[in-house]
């Protein structure tokens, strides 16, 4: 049996949720956890598609 290779989308979530762990590992809070990965996770994202549409920061 081959080896299990993540989808590009699996490995992004998995990111995420790793991310998530060590924020609450870190701000030993896990709603201000959760609000601080979302956030920098959401301004990766704009920064990904804002480059998409062309335009450079």
């Amino acid at each position: 049996m081959s080896a299990f290779v993540p989808k590009i989308y699996h490995q992004q979530a998995l990111d995420s949720e790793e991310a998530y762990f060590w924020a609450c590992f870190d701000l030993l809070s896990p709603s201000i956890a959760f609000t601080a990965t979302t956030k920098r996770l959401w301004r990766r994202g704009n920064r990904r598609r804002w480059r998409q549409c062309g335009n450079a920061l």
